[in-house]
């Protein structure tokens, strides 16, 4: 399996990213749409968990009750839950406050968790007023993910939420090195540079999508002929919109 072009935004948020992850920062957030590299940054993330003894609680049910983040953390944790939330949350602050490892909890496509869920873990992680948060929450999610922190009732939660980080995609400059990385050079070399600027104008750099349209490119013209504008745009006509 090849491995992923290191394009720029990429690159500046997983290195903003880890060093959240190493100083155990209390609320960070990423986001970018399908196919930017959420998934890819998160699980290169997940070595520098390991690599500072860290306890990963990771999870994508943002739909779930409060008291589900509650049996979620409990579960992960080994511990038994309680007759009432109170005893559960009780139980969970005495434990994680006597270990010596820090507890990451990221949540993947926290855009569409609702505002109950957001508090439960705001409370949760500060229950210990005079002391550092029980853990580090990484939020990770879709554009949209920006706007919920934003609503009235999100404020005080999202003034605790630094660094926010985003992927957007690459640029213009990028798109050639990112088929020659992906495709090899020859494939690069076919793409004129009027159509390396419509492709990355029509994914808006989106690196799932390049790879979905490149591919369509290849599979239209397997000759070696170069791939210009109006052949670009042809495949474009075919292809849906990303």
């Amino acid at each position: 399996m090849t491995n992923p072009f290191i394009y720029g935004d990429y690159d500046r948020a997983l290195q903003k990213a880890t060093i959240a992850v190493k100083n155990s920062t209390p609320f960070y957030m990423l986001t970018g749409e399908s196919g930017t590299g959420k998934t890819t940054l998160v699980k290169t993330l997940k070595s520098v968990v390991t690599s500072q003894n860290g306890v990963l609680i990771y999870t994508t049910f943002a739909n779930s009750s409060p008291y589900g983040i509650l049996q979620l953390i409990a579960d992960k944790l080994h511990l038994p839950l309680r007759r009432s939330k109170p005893e559960t949350t009780k139980l969970i602050i005495q434990t994680i406050s006597l270990m010596s490892s820090t507890v990451h909890l990221w949540i993947d496509e926290a855009q569409v968790m609702n505002c109950d869920n957001f508090q439960e873990i705001k409370m949760l992680s500060e229950a210990l007023l005079d002391e550092k948060p029980l853990f580090s929450v990484f939020f990770i999610g879709q554009l949209e993910l920006k706007n919920k922190v934003r609503t009235p009732q999100l404020v005080s939660m999202a003034r605790r939420i630094f660094p926010v980080l985003s992927l957007t995609g690459l640029n213009r400059e990028e798109t050639a090195p990112f088929i020659c990385h992906t495709f090899g050079k020859n494939t690069a070399d076919r793409f004129s540079p009027e159509a390396l600027a419509a492709l990355c104008e029509k994914t808006k750099g989106n690196p799932a999508g390049m790879n979905a349209l490149i591919g369509l490119c290849l599979e239209k013209y397997p000759d070696k002929s170069t791939i210009d504008f109006k052949k670009l745009s042809y495949c474009i006509d075919s292809f849906l919109d990303f």
